[in-house]
């Protein structure tokens, strides 16, 4: 994965980014990568196409290399269109745009 920040720092050194994903990732792959980071925070599902997601739900919590949250089984394998991420020093929060 790579990081492109697309915002400005905030105060509280916080930014907005961009993720280049290196290959096609189901959201359960993308999490287990997303977990070998070692960063806590949020992990939230967006997909256009259907009404029972919000931005950013279902969502789970993460901290270091385990899941505080589970996210819904039905949702981990489906595949990904892109991601984004928000945050800075260990607290990472994603959102995972579905295909």
């Amino acid at each position: 994965m790579k990081f492109t920040q697309i915002t400005q720092t905030a105060g509280d050194c916080t930014a907005g980014f961009a993720i280049d994903l290196d290959r096609e990732y189901t959201v359960g792959e993308l999490i287990n990568e997303i977990l070998t980071r070692h960063e806590w925070g949020y992990i939230g599902i967006h997909n256009e196409g259907q009404a029972w997601f919000q931005h950013g739900t279902p969502n789970c919590e993460y901290r270091k290399d385990k899941l505080v949250t589970e996210m819904q089984k039905e949702v981990l394998t489906m595949k990904i269109k892109s991601v984004t991420a928000s945050g800075g020093y260990s607290r990472m929060d994603y959102i995972i745009y579905l295909q």
